[in-house]
Parts: C-alpha cells; sequence; structure tokens
C-alpha cells in the first residue's frame, strides 16, 4: 500500500505522519521534522506559560506571559505551515533532478528548484531563533515545577535549527555565492539558538 501525505500536516495524526515518513518516498523528509519538531517545541513553551499564569501578583508579569504564550502558538502554526511548504518545494527540486540529463532546462531548473527549496528551511530557522527569544523572556517567570518542560522546548528549538541547517547546506550550494553567503548567516543564527538555549537549559538546572 502506498502511504501519501495529506494536504496539510498539521490535520494528520502523528501515527500517519511517521508512517509516511518511514516510506521510501521523498516527502515528507528532514525538512518537513524540522517543521513538526519546532512546533513540538513552541507546545510545549506554550504548556509551560498556562501552568505559570495565576502565580504572580503582578499584573504586568501575567500580561507578559499571555502575550508570550500568544506568540508560541503563533509559531507553532508557523512551524507546520512551513513544514508542508519544504514538502511541497522538495517535490519540485526531486522532480527537477530527475530531468534527463542532456535537458537544456535542466540546470536552470534545478537552481530554480533549490532556490525554492531553501526557503523553508530558512524560515524555520528564522522561527527557531524567534521562539528561542521567547522561551528565554518566559523562564524567569515559569512554574518552577515545569523546568524540565522548559528545558525539552528550549532543546527541541535547537534541534529543529539544526534540522534546518542540515537542509540550507544541501541546498545552498546549488545557488553559487548567494547560496554561501545565505549559508554563512544562517549558522550565525544557528550558533546563536545553540548559545541561548545552552543558556536555557542551564538556568532550568539550577533555576
Amino acid at each position: 500500500m502506498i502511504l501519501r501525505m495529506p494536504k496539510s500536516i498539521a490535520t494528520t495524526s502523528c501515527g500517519g505522519f511517521f508512517a509516511a515518513l518511514a516510506t521510501t518516498e521523498p516527502v515528507p523528509g528532514g525538512g518537513a521534522v524540522a517543521g513538526v519538531v519546532g512546533a513540538t517545541a513552541a507546545a510545549l513553551g506554550e504548556m509551560v506559560a498556562g501552568y505559570s499564569l495565576g502565580r504572580s501578583d503582578d499584573a504586568s508579569v501575567e500580561e507578559s506571559i499571555k502575550g508570550l504564550a500568544s506568540e508560541l502558538a503563533r509559531a507553532r502554526a508557523l512551524f507546520l505551515q512551513l513544514a508542508d511548504e519544504d514538502a511541497a518545494a522538495y517535490a519540485v527540486l526531486n522532480a527537477a533532478f530527475k530531468l534527463p540529463k542532456g535537458d537544456p532546462a535542466r540546470s536552470d531548473s534545478i537552481r530554480a528548484g533549490a532556490q525554492t527549496a531553501v526557503q523553508p528551511p530558512l524560515a524555520v530557522l528564522a522561527t527557531a531563533g524567534d521562539v528561542s527569544r521567547i522561551i528565554e523572556q518566559m523562564q524567569p517567570h515559569a512554574n518552577k515545577n515545569l523546568r524540565s518542560d522548559l528545558a525539552i522546548a528550549a532543546r527541541l528549538t535547537d534541534s529543529a535549527a539544526n534540522a534546518a541547517m542540515w537542509n540550507i547546506r544541501a541546498n545552498a550550494p546549488l545557488l553559487g555565492n548567494a547560496g554561501a553567503e545565505a549559508l554563512a548567516e544562517a549558522q550565525k543564527t544557528a550558533d546563536a539558538i545553540e548559545s541561548r538555549c545552552g543558556s536555557i537549559e542551564s538556568g532550568c538546572l539550577v533555576g
């Protein structure tokens, strides 16, 4: 039986996604996984925010947590959208690679496909950066009983960023100098996320 992904990853079950991922079909693949991991991180951060409300007498702190929770909800939805976009973009690039090597349009098609395919992981990386900053802002006011969950959210955010970087590394070389520049900038972002998430994790250990 051939397993096919639904139109939206957000509307399928975890089991359905993993079953499709396990096949030898080209999509979903690692790029979709990056988005799903990022969405998981954001959702876990939302949970921590929910359990952190109502614990402070400072109204400004309560409003801040509510605002951060809303930002995480938007990031969760965006991660899942990017997971779908990544699968669609890679399908285009995969089709370009399957063109006959003698086809004069093959080279341009691959470059165009790579340009499309690199956009979702770049966006996943940027969104992971946003989520890492949100979690960092939430940490001082987070429910202490959920330190482990916050640390896991941070680690998953870093994992989503790392997964995105692997897809950027795969596609950027197909774009020549522009790809090299994009990769260098992306690596700076990934390094910043790794450092920030490490600090959050350390803070959860001693907090």
